[in-house]
């Protein structure tokens, strides 16, 4: 979401109509949605998550994602969401936005694997329960809106897995979108029907959006060029901090050899075992500013189903527990 991206308009007339009754609210959260929509663009990840932590407070908040999901379309998030209304299926539509989402919209970070159907919301920064559950239902609404436009059908997921942190929302998901989420797992994934996502899509237009494929793939060039691997390698992870993909799958992802990222993340005096260990200490430093999450909370975020485990590593990478850490974030 640049600064041109239209859905800045489209998010502050929705905040309008939530905080009418908050006149001194909506006006600092106005202010917020200025900043941002002005922000350049690795600015704008903080800011962003700010803004969905001021919403997860305010009243109403459980049903603002779905809203968002079905008034502000796709094609708003950026130039890059404006290639899906054109895409042959929905699975091309998918590859797109996981491809090249995040090099011009803030915060999320989306994954798709084809060969399962299975699309992931991950986020660059950590954010609260009430925030997260928020942000998903937008993303999983607008997909729902998308793909019943192409399938003329409702109820278009095969499954929908969410983190505890959705767990509030069950009943509206099954309201708004005929779909009871399981909110039992680790990460935000939809599971797709092969068959629905491989529709022809009756608005596409193939040519126009093979050479929107080839612009996107120049820009990911010059975009490359400007960032280091570590940047983008970084990102990455921060989106599956709880279960970070291998040095290969890694690689992968950034269209570069394994070889060629050790080489590169050694040139930046790093390694695959360090980034891990600096997104994970990045990532746990944010969550203890929150005082309402326990140790075991911010371990079990982090991919950790032992605190012990959790509370050795932490100690191993920062020399100070968890617990002490916390303390002293939370008494600076």
């Amino acid at each position: 979401m640049n600064e041109k991206a239209t859905y800045w308009i489209y998010f502050k007339q929705i905040v309008a109509d939530l905080l009418e009754d908050y006149p001194d609210t909506l006006n600092q959260l106005n202010e917020l949605l200025d900043t941002a929509s002005k922000a350049i663009l690795n600015n704008q990840h903080q800011l962003l998550c700010d803004i969905f932590e001021f919403l997860g407070e305010m009243p109403g908040w459980e049903e603002l994602g779905f809203k968002m999901g079905s008034l502000i379309p796709s094609t708003a998030y950026s130039n890059i969401t404006m290639g899906m209304r054109i895409a042959p299926t929905y699975k091309d539509s998918l590859r797109l936005v996981s491809s090249f989402h995040h090099m011009s919209a803030p915060l999320v970070y989306y994954s798709f694997n084809e060969r399962d159907a299975r699309f992931e919301i991950g986020f660059r920064l950590p954010m609260s329960g009430n925030a997260e559950a928020l942000l998903v239902s937008a993303v999983v609404s607008q997909i729902d809106n998308d793909l019943s436009k192409i399938t003329g059908e409702e109820n278009n997921f095969k499954n929908v897995c969410l983190t505890p942190s959705s767990e509030p929302l069950k009943q509206l998901y099954k309201k708004y979108l005929s779909v009871t989420p399981d909110t039992t797992h680790s990460n935000n994934v939809i599971e797709f029907y092969p068959e629905l996502i491989e529709q022809p899509n009756p608005f596409a237009d193939p040519q126009t959006f093979d050479q929107f494929l080839t612009q996107c793939e120049e820009m990911k060039t010059t975009s490359t060029a400007v960032l280091s691997l570590y940047n983008m390698a970084q990102d990455i992870i921060m989106a599956n901090i709880n279960a970070p993909p291998d040095l290969s799958e890694l690689a992968c992802r950034l269209n570069v050899t394994p070889r060629q990222l050790r080489s590169s993340l050694s040139n930046e005096g790093s390694s695959y075992r360090k980034i891990i260990r600096d997104c994970r200490v990045a990532y746990a430093s944010q969550l203890f500013n929150n005082a309402k999450l326990s140790v075991s909370e911010v371990a079990y975020r982090l991919g950790y189903s032992d605190v012990a485990t959790f509370s050795h590593s932490f100690k191993r990478w920062t020399g100070k527990n968890p617990s002490q850490f916390q303390k002293e974030i939370l008494d600076s």
